[in-house]
């Protein structure tokens, strides 16, 4: 998160950032969803087993409809580290070229 809290990533030079904050907004989205959902739950008059049972349900939807963004961030990370040091290893190569 930045200092004017947001949750924009400092990533400039891959190109992923735009991709990363959106990955972060849909899992942002998902969160604030699931936290209203158990507040009407736990507010509700409902008998406790039954507000368990929604409970476990909506804990399993969010994890569920969460997956496969926390993956598309792991991969992007994956992708990030590997342009990260493949940079790393040009630049050392071309400073062990003899220069002309």
């Amino acid at each position: 998160m930045s200092d004017n809290g947001s949750t924009k990533t400092d990533l400039p030079s891959c190109g992923l950032g735009g991709v990363v904050d959106a990955e972060l907004a849909i899992l942002a989205e998902i969160d604030a969803r699931f936290r209203d959902e158990i507040v009407r739950v736990e507010s509700s008059s409902m008998p406790p087993y039954i507000k368990e049972r929604l409970i476990q349900q909506l804990e399993a939807r969010r994890s569920a409809n969460r997956q496969p963004h926390v993956l598309r961030l792991a991969e992007l990370y994956e992708n990030l580290q590997m342009g990260r040091a493949l940079s790393a290893k040009i630049e050392s190569v071309d400073k062990a070229l003899p220069c002309e």
